[in-house]
């Protein structure tokens, strides 16, 4: 069994990945695509493409661009993933990946993704002040029980990536009261993003969330999927809908997620589209999961053959 993975936010520290698809003419022609629709949105000239080769660290500069780039080309990857005939049982997004795959799952198309990660672009400079941070522990061992709790007695509870990395979301307030006392955690607090996402700071905006999302409609996935937030398979439009308004206010369940992609799903086999391989990571170190393959889709599809 193989499945189908799009990162999602880590993928914007590797921009150097993002860039070197750029000079194919499957990649050109979708962002080509993207930058019209966006061109569409704001009365301005866009150019994804030119954005992203003439900007250091994109993601610092203007993030909502940054964000429509990464999906343009996660999707895109996948359509020629596709056309060269490369199957898949399942597909799985995390975080800002679930865009990409509710595209590839047939839910929504591309135009209307960029139109609702604009429209979210908008809503975002609504919320809640806040942040999200990374968390690891100081002397680099797995995090425990014990320091999942103390975070979640924050109302903060994580996002966990991996056995040693996890991120939280939290208002500022609360940010300063966990920094103060996190070295006493043995943990290490990172600020991240000048934002927060998979956290309750989120909630007073909930509604606000809900009623822009009923403006685009959504279908029933046309190819199996799972949710990292709910830990099950998403069925219908309205699962789709309402898994990325939890996703919001909820934290990820990644390692629960792969953990459960193996043992229930039977999956054998991640085709990363990456272009971040991080996610996976942990579970090739783990002696329990040695059985488990990671196909890359830059190596798929020839072009590692020539950097």
């Amino acid at each position: 069994m193989q499945a189908l993975l799009f990162p999602g936010l880590d993928a914007l520290f590797v921009t150097s990945k993002m860039k070197r698809w750029l000079p194919y003419d499957y990649i050109k022609k979708s962002f080509q695509r993207s930058s019209q629709v966006l061109s569409e949105l704001t009365g301005q000239n866009e150019d994804l493409e030119t954005f992203l080769i003439t900007t250091h660290r994109p993601h610092l500069v203007d993030l909502d661009r940054t964000l429509i780039a990464l999906t343009t080309l996660q999707v895109a990857v996948a359509q020629e993933l596709a056309n060269r005939n490369f199957s898949w049982n399942l597909i799985q997004g995390c975080s800002h990946g679930d865009i990409a795959r509710s595209v590839l799952c047939n839910s929504i198309d591309l135009e209307k993704a960029i139109h609702i990660m604009w429209n979210f672009s908008s809503l975002r400079k609504m919320l809640p002040e806040g942040m999200t941070c990374t968390v690891r522990t100081q002397d680099g061992s797995p995090l425990t029980a014990e320091q999942k709790n103390w975070l979640s007695s924050f109302a903060a509870p994580i996002s966990q990536w991996s056995t040693e990395h996890g991120t939280i979301g939290t208002d500022l307030e609360t940010l300063k009261s966990i920094q103060a006392e996190s070295k006493n955690q043995n943990l290490k607090i990172k600020e991240m993003l000048p934002f927060p996402v998979h956290s309750s700071t989120l909630k007073p905006v909930f509604e606000l969330l809900r009623a822009t999302s009923s403006l685009w409609p959504v279908e029933n996935p046309k190819v199996s999927t799972f949710s990292s937030v709910w830990l099950r398979d998403l069925i219908t439009a309205e699962d789709i809908v309402n898994e990325a308004l939890a996703g919001a206010v909820e934290p990820v369940l990644w390692c629960e997620t792969l953990e459960h992609l193996y043992h229930q799903k039977g999956i054998r086999s991640f085709i990363n589209v990456g272009p971040s391989n991080t996610l996976t990571s942990w579970l090739f170190n783990n002696k329990a999961y040695q059985d488990l393959q990671l196909l890359d889709a830059w190596e798929l599809l020839g072009n590692a053959k020539n950097e």
